[in-house]
């Protein structure tokens, strides 16, 4: 497990176990009434304990799922009424100390978890006026997931039944795979997706994405996503995969983005250089620029997806989703950057 990071209130610390390194990055954001959300203590405690968890794989059956949504509601439910410093404190409390492992597995293949108390403010405060909305795709979740399993199986019929845990992000992400009890798990954020624009109607092309995600680590481990290439073929082949399995769906849905599936034949060509000049580099600006979900001056956010699709659709050819999944990194290098270059 690598590039895992937490923002937190405290400072840096990095752990060494067993055949798997955390890094924990934490930020200071010191305000004079900000207290910590969660301890560093808290989190290590569970991070020594999942090192020392197995780390089998098994199947899991069809209905084998984690919601967390109940929990959080009588949390939100019960402080609702009182001033933010107060909701903050209840839900650290009551909620994401109890629940801090899940938080920890959801990004066992990496990306940010904001824990920070002033970050925690902002997103209560946008919930406040989404509850109906979160409430609704947390129903809508279980069902899709259930509708997804064998029509995923149908085109990849190696992959293992996957557990499915629904729970809030804080914002951090709509839906992502991660690691939970040894198992690939899917995390889906009912409260990230609607604060990002999803819609249920969204949920196939979400759910394919990342389950796609989860399909690739399981059968092909080559691919190096901490490498602009690496990334632009895992986040490209998922966009592709969830566009042909979902052909009926808008642009907008497939890129989860309005702006990006609107985005601009020089706006392509800008990328798509970046790409090529950032190709075989581990520079976390050139990652940021091309697949953050940031504003930046020139580009919109999230443009690699973009130009990894266009170039998945050039290299596919006759080649079935699953032999695309399994092509290892030696190949898929050179037919990538020539993608990117025509």
């Amino acid at each position: 497990m690598t590039g895992v990071t937490f923002i937190l209130d405290h400072d840096a610390e990095i752990i060494e176990g067993m055949e798997r390194s955390f890094r924990i990055m934490s930020y200071l954001f010191w305000q004079p009434d900000c207290k910590p959300s969660i301890t560093r203590r808290t989190v290590l405690t569970t991070i020594f304990a999942s090192l020392l968890a197995p780390k089998v794989v098994t199947a899991a059956s069809s209905d084998q799922s984690t919601n967390l949504m109940d929990a959080f509601w009588v949390c939100y439910n019960a402080n609702r009424g009182a001033d933010l410093e107060t909701r903050v404190a209840a839900l650290n409390t009551t909620f994401l100390r109890p629940h801090i492992a899940f938080y920890i597995a959801s990004i066992a293949h990496g990306g940010p978890i904001h824990l920070m108390n002033s970050f925690i403010s902002q997103w209560l405060t946008r919930v406040d006026g989404r509850v109906s909305d979160i409430h609704a795709m947390a129903e809508a979740i279980q069902p899709a997931w259930q509708e997804h399993e064998p029509r995923f199986r149908k085109v990849f019929p190696e992959a293992i039944t996957r557990k499915l845990t629904i729970m809030p992000s804080i914002g951090c992400f709509n839906a992502k795979p991660g690691r939970l009890d040894g198992a690939e798990t899917l995390f889906a954020a009912p409260d990230g997706m609607v604060l990002m624009g999803n819609t249920i109607e969204d949920l196939p092309v979400t759910l394919d994405h990342e389950a796609f995600h989860l399909y690739q680590h399981q059968v092909n481990q080559t691919i190096n996503a901490s490498y602009v290439w690496g990334r632009l073929w895992s986040e490209g082949l998922a966009q592709y995969v969830s566009q042909r399995l979902n052909p009926h769906a808008s642009q907008s849905s497939i890129m989860m983005s309005t702006e990006l599936a609107q985005a601009s034949p020089q706006n392509i060509a800008t990328g798509t250089k970046l790409a090529r000049k950032a190709f075989d580099s581990t520079d976390q600006t050139a990652l940021q620029t091309l697949f953050a979900a940031m504003t930046h001056d020139t580009l919109p956010p999230r443009i690699g997806y973009l130009v990894g699709l266009r170039a998945v659709e050039k290299i596919s050819g006759n080649h079935t989703l699953d032999e695309l999944a399994h092509m290892p990194a030696d190949r898929v290098r050179p037919i990538l950057y020539r993608a990117l270059c025509c």
